[in-house]
């Protein structure tokens, strides 16, 4: 049986469940695109988005990006007629993002790499709503953070669960979400000293779809390369894990020597403040003084 033949009948022999995914999901995306480029060439220019400018991408091409902003967009009119506030829409990411990483742990990459994509959606169409809705708040931004860092490890621990007998793998993933928080926190600390470090590769948008096409993808070049495998490597799933891990802790590191370099070196000394009892004293004496002047 050639290369090819029998790439093609470990395909065959996948799960029904894995193969919708790869077949159905991609063709939304793509025919989601013609469409999105056609609309862009009618009015003669894309879209302009703030949010998008100011993320200012290193590594995903502004078009993707905002095609990605305008079809999760989409779907806003009906969650409004359905009262969906964006807090629901918020917490309804993490068991959309827990199930990427039971289905990671599991070994199906594609349904994992989906539950994935829906739960990025997700926490992507809260804030599209929010402002729709005139309800955008720290409060919201919050909430949305915290589900953020849980979903991150869902989908981490999934992943470490499947690779846990191949050590070098799973250090690659500890390195990623050590990365990832590292550079989190340096920026968020940054801004709290007022210092916003907009430098870096790998922000969490941005690992988000490197890390859905690699895991979408990977049973279909694992059926080719890996075939049959019983416990597949999914080398193209592997290649973007080390991906994150490198650029997630090289933006954790630029970050730090950014906001180091721009905060001051010392803080002004303080203005020492007197005892209450010697300030007692003090008013005590001036009394006396004014009421028997010398």
């Amino acid at each position: 049986m050639s290369f090819l033949q029998t790439g093609f009948a470990a395909l065959r022999a996948l799960p029904t469940m894995e193969l919708v995914p790869m077949i159905g999901f991609p063709a939304y995306w793509i025919i989601g695109i013609l469409v999105f480029a056609i609309w862009c060439a009618i009015r003669g220019k894309v879209p302009y988005t703030e949010r998008i400018a100011r993320t200012r991408s290193k590594v995903m091409p502004r078009f993707i990006m905002e095609y990605g902003y305008w079809i999760l967009s989409q779907p806003v009119w009906l969650l409004k007629k359905l009262r969906f506030t964006p807090d629901m829409v918020t917490l309804c990411s993490l068991p959309m993002a827990a199930g990427s990483g039971v289905a990671f742990a599991s070994g199906r990459f594609s349904a994992g790499g989906w539950l994935l994509a829906s739960a990025a959606a997700a926490d992507a169409i809260d804030g599209v709503l929010a402002r729709e809705l005139g309800l955008s708040s720290d409060r919201g931004e919050f909430l949305d953070s915290v589900a953020d860092r849980y979903a991150d490890f869902f989908v981490t621990f999934g992943l470490l669960w499947y690779y846990r007998n191949d050590y070098v793998i799973a250090v690659i993933i500890i390195l990623g979400i050590m990365g990832a928080q590292v550079m989190g926190y340096a920026k968020a600390k940054g801004e709290a000293s007022g210092v916003d470090p907009k430098i870096g590769w790998m922000q969490r948008h941005e690992r988000a779809a490197w890390l859905i096409i690699a895991t979408c993808l990977s049973p279909i070049i694992a059926a080719f390369v890996e075939p049959f495998a019983p416990h597949p490597t999914f080398h193209l799933s592997v290649f973007v894990l080390v991906l994150i891990a490198f650029f997630t802790n090289l933006t954790a590191i630029a970050r730090t020597v950014y906001v180091i370099r721009r905060m001051p070196r010392a803080k002004a000394p303080a203005t020492p403040v007197a005892p209450a009892s010697a300030t007692a004293d003090a008013r005590e004496r001036a009394l006396t003084h004014s009421e028997n002047p010398a």
